[in-house]
């Protein structure tokens, strides 16, 4: 009788409510379970999917006197310096320098310039040509060029001999002074350069490579 009385149902209902909320638990505590399983499946595949990325190693920096690389495509052998430009498509230096590089297309077309002036770039094929079609510029030139000739900024003129030894560079865009320089090291007399490191190395703007505010800019 005293099951049947408000007191026996009040207790009937508790116990109700409370037999609800521990099958409801069960299915909360498998649903927690499952989710940080799932956390640890996707960690544990982002670390064996980065264990098997190779990070390609650090690029030496510019030495005069060391071997470079040649571009794809191109040998240096094939002239006897080679004037190279590294530029990129979006590089306000580089814009600012060009009625430059169109006085030294002009010369090596003239014959007085004494290298082969060759542009390389980081940026895609298809970039390089509509950069080279808006600006006017017939320069030689390669795209997509990884870090293989360590330009760490641009603009960057190297000056290359044929068996590969950078003879001179030049990091930054250049001034007045900077670029009579140039031409007056391209109109030097041919001489044997291979193992010269007589060549000094001229930084007129570093603020891609050393944070110093010089009018250049990351390559990459």
């Amino acid at each position: 009788m005293k099951g049947n009385g408000p007191e026996g149902v009040a207790l009937m209902g508790a116990r109700r409510m409370s037999d609800d909320f521990k099958c409801g638990a069960a299915p909360e505590g498998h649903l927690l379970l499952a989710a940080l399983a799932t956390v640890a499946l996707l960690v544990a595949l982002l670390i064996y999917a980065g264990a098997r990325v190779r990070v390609p190693a650090p690029q030496p920096p510019l030495l005069v006197g060391s071997a470079l690389p040649p571009p794809k495509e191109y040998s240096w052998s094939s002239h006897p310096e080679t004037l190279v430009l590294g530029l990129r498509v979006d590089c306000p230096f580089c814009k600012a320098s060009l009625p430059f590089y169109r006085q030294l297309e002009a010369r090596e077309a003239a014959g007085t310039l004494g290298a082969h002036v060759l542009a390389v770039f980081p940026d895609d094929e298809a970039a390089v040509r509509r950069y080279l079609a808006r600006e006017k510029l017939g320069l030689d030139a390669r795209a997509s060029e990884g870090p293989s000739l360590r330009i760490a900024a641009t603009p960057t003129l190297l000056l290359v001999g044929a068996s590969g030894i950078l003879h001179y560079d030049w990091i930054g865009e250049l001034n007045a002074d900077g670029q009579s320089e140039v031409l007056h090291e391209l109109a030097m007399p041919r001489r044997l350069f291979e193992g010269d490191t007589v060549r000094r190395s001229v930084t007129m703007g570093i603020g891609g490579i050393a944070g110093t505010g010089g009018n250049s800019k990351q390559w990459h």
